[in-house]
């Protein structure tokens, strides 16, 4: 039987990961940049940081360049960071 997490086991607060993904998703994007990584027009990596639980979060955004038809690809994974 799977044990439910405690609140040691989890990352963040409700606040910047809730633990519907959905909601998580779009509370994370929305909490402050705090450093860039790497800031070029295809490729952006960042830490964003909760105000609210200190959690930082690294972010990352690709973009594939379609040259032919314009339709640019986006991808953006957000994770966690373990301090």
């Amino acid at each position: 039987m799977p044990s439910e997490n405690s609140d040691a086991d989890r990352f963040g607060c409700e606040q910047c990961w809730p633990a519907e993904a959905p909601a998580a998703w779009a509370r994370v994007q929305s909490t402050a940049i705090e450093t860039y990584l790497i800031d070029e027009s295809h490729y952006i990596v960042s830490v964003r940081r909760c105000p609210a639980c200190s959690q930082a979060f690294l972010a990352v955004m690709t973009e594939q360049v379609d040259w032919q038809d314009g339709e640019d690809s986006s991808y953006r994974t957000i994770v966690p960071i373990c301090e």
